[in-house]
């Protein structure tokens, strides 16, 4: 699926949370499959789909009022209809065995042209430009790297992309040392869909915290695992940064 809160999506206006994605879109997608295949799917999700997917599993729903909560009923309604759960690098908690270069940036900013920058500085810009994707269109970024008379015009954005596309945040994606410079420029241009600040906010904070929360951060869902009963396959890598094989293990896998 195409999720909202990516900017391809047609959906990306909207609300788009992981809230979003858990309560109401992943329990209609499983509806949508069960209902056209008459079976009980497995739900695999990397990365950012496979934290949606633990969420929607714990039972987050909403009220009337659009409020977030946890429900038991939801949880095993939605449990009872797979047949089980694989995820890739996903990790709620965020915790690191040792820093990673995305947590330093969380922490501590980032110096550009010898300007220091905090975290929080960018995270509050971006939601100022609210529905202006981070980082940039998707459809934009391929297009300065393919249309020349566009990369000229926009020679001066294509410098600051260039310097993003190099930043060591990115390591969760791929082995720095093993990928080119060349590469790993066209990773960025023609790879990463952009997101919206919804999103960046709630993983934001979790990085800061060593737990993910509501986006309203009233119901911790660290602490919460042990609600999913299904059958579960978790994958970690051993370079990502972000899903620690040995913090995934003792703080979300031995808990369900």
């Amino acid at each position: 699926i195409h999720p909202r809160g990516t900017n391809s999506s047609d959906r990306s206006k909207i609300s788009n949370c992981l809230d979003d994605f858990a309560s109401d879109d992943f329990p209609e997608l499983i509806n949508f499959v069960t209902k056209n295949t008459k079976l009980k799917p497995i739900l695999i999700g990397h990365s950012q789909g496979g934290i949606s997917s633990i969420i929607s599993l714990i039972g987050i729903s909403k009220d009337s009022n659009g409020i977030v909560q946890l429900s038991k009923e939801k949880s095993f309604e939605r449990q009872s209809s797979l047949k089980g759960l694989v995820t890739l690098g996903s990790f709620p908690d965020f915790k690191f065995s040792k820093e990673s270069s995305l947590q330093n940036f969380v922490k501590n900013g980032i110096s550009i042209l010898f300007i220091k920058i905090k975290s929080e500085s960018i995270l509050k810009a971006i939601k100022f430009f609210k529905y202006i994707p981070v980082p940039l269109s998707h459809g934009f970024r391929g297009a300065i790297s393919e249309q020349k008379a566009l990369y000229i015009i926009s020679f001066p954005i294509k410098i600051i992309l260039n310097i993003i596309s190099l930043l060591k945040t990115w390591e969760f994606l791929y082995h720095i040392p093993s990928v080119s410079k060349k590469s790993r420029i066209n990773l960025f241009y023609k790879t990463i869909d952009g997101t919206f600040w919804q999103i960046l906010n709630q993983f934001f904070y979790a990085i800061q915290d060593g737990e993910m929360r509501s986006f309203d951060r009233k119901i911790n869902y660290s602490e919460n695992y042990h609600l999913i009963k299904v059958p579960v396959s978790i994958v970690t890598m051993e370079l990502d940064s972000l899903a620690d094989p040995m913090m995934t293990r003792e703080f979300m896998l031995d808990k369900i």
